[in-house]
């Protein structure tokens, strides 16, 4: 009894269009913003705090950690071209390229900037490969999945899950929803690194902001309606490292309405300005 978990009446046999279907149910979100508890552990700290975060499509991104006092402890900023960090507690303000070493001063995760506008939308950012493959698979415990693996180079390989909406069980093929559930990167024998996401929510549209000068002209919403699901958990694992990152979502919005100056930022005043030129 505990081995037949519940199948679709019909499934999905590519991974390329369950890839599709993913992705065009979430195409009307061109942007995200997002409050959250973050919290992380690794080189034997543990830290936890609050967390806005801004992103658009395809990399543009903007994590601002703040403190239980309201205070801003480390702003990541990248609008695709320039990276910059500031770090209060080291008194630093990072620069360089948008590259996925200098993020992952921030995340400890080897993700690019693009990979994680894409994680938190809810969808898969893939690696280039060569082929692919995809089964259902129905755990001891716990309920199905699609499990689809990418195949890159010698030895490089992704993994990718897939649930189904409790109600599209019984749905054609044609009519299933799917849910992105997490994927693992492997290289050889070695797993790179691992994200879950969890506790799906829709989410609507941020409304116009009005300025805070009257007169100013208010910012409309930077993309159409959208009520596309969202995950309200993710967690990205580096397991040669043991860096762990959780991000606790509280409140989201689709296309929240953009500052032109949301993806960049300057040094402030008194910090060690640092260039960081690193390689990927």
């Amino acid at each position: 009894m505990l081995g037949c978990g519940r199948a679709p009446v019909a499934q999905i046999h590519s991974a390329s269009e369950a890839l599709s279907r993913v992705r065009k149910q979430s195409e009307c979100s061109r942007a995200l913003s997002g409050e959250a508890r973050l919290s992380f552990h690794g080189d034997g700290r543990r830290l936890a705090g609050r967390m806005l975060y801004l992103m658009e499509v395809p990399d543009r991104i903007r994590f601002d950690v703040i403190s239980p006092f309201g205070a801003t402890l480390s702003t990541l900023t990248s609008d695709g071209e320039r990276f910059s960090l500031f770090d209060l507690q080291e008194k630093s303000f990072f620069f360089g390229p948008a590259r996925t070493c200098n993020v992952m001063r921030f995340t400890r995760v080897p993700l690019p900037p693009s990979a994680l506008v894409e994680t938190l939308r809810g969808r898969p950012a893939t690696i280039v490969h060569e082929r692919s493959e995809i089964r259902w698979v129905s755990p001891l415990f716990g309920g199905g999945h699609y499990e689809a693996t990418l195949y890159a180079g010698p030895g490089i390989r992704q993994e990718l899950r897939f649930g189904v909406r409790d109600e599209d069980y019984d749905a054609p093929v044609d009519a299933q929803r799917l849910r992105y559930l997490g994927t693992r990167v492997f290289e050889g024998d070695r797993l790179s690194y691992e994200v879950t996401l969890s506790r799906y929510q829709r989410v609507l549209r941020k409304p116009t902001v009005a300025g805070e000068d009257p007169l100013d002209v208010p910012l409309p919403p930077s993309g159409p309606e959208c009520d596309a699901e969202v995950p309200g958990l993710v967690r990205f694992r580096a397991r040669e490292t043991g860096y762990d990152l959780t991000i606790d979502n509280e409140e989201v919005w689709h296309n929240p309405p953009l500052p032109s100056s949301s993806f960049t930022q300057e040094a402030p005043g008194g910090v060690r300005q640092l260039e960081s030129r690193c390689s990927d």
